[in-house]
């Protein structure tokens, strides 16, 4: 697997606007909890609206990495059956594929709205 640091490069230059690649790199190593913060409420301002309401780009047994959310442990490899719960729960979260082709993101319930979800599958 790569460095955290390559990882999160390779995905922000994959799926991150571009005026947030280089913040968005600085968040998730050094401040999750800011990144965090994002996902749940201005997620907006990281991904483009076309991943908005996406299908989901992740079968059970595929192989996930968190980059943040509650619950889970970010770089860790899990399957998707294993985080799933916590992406359908609607308190914040972004997972990507290793090679960074797939990723799925959900922000916090907000007053009784749900969440909002954004994801890719690249080819």
């Amino acid at each position: 697997m790569k460095s955290p640091r390559e990882f999160q490069e390779l995905f922000a230059k994959t799926h991150v606007v571009p005026g947030f690649q280089e913040r968005f790199v600085h968040e998730a190593i050094k401040k999750q909890g800011k990144l965090q913060s994002r996902i749940c409420l201005t997620i907006q301002e990281v991904f483009f609206d076309k991943y908005r309401d996406c299908p989901m780009p992740f079968e059970a047994t595929d192989i996930c990495i968190p980059i943040t959310g509650t619950g889970v442990e970010s770089f860790e490899e899990y399957q998707w059956s294993q985080v799933e719960q916590q992406a359908l729960r609607g308190l914040g979260l972004l997972v990507a594929s290793p090679d960074c082709t797939r990723f799925y993101a959900e922000t916090e319930v907000d007053y009784g709205s749900p969440a909002v979800s954004y994801s890719s599958k690249t080819k």
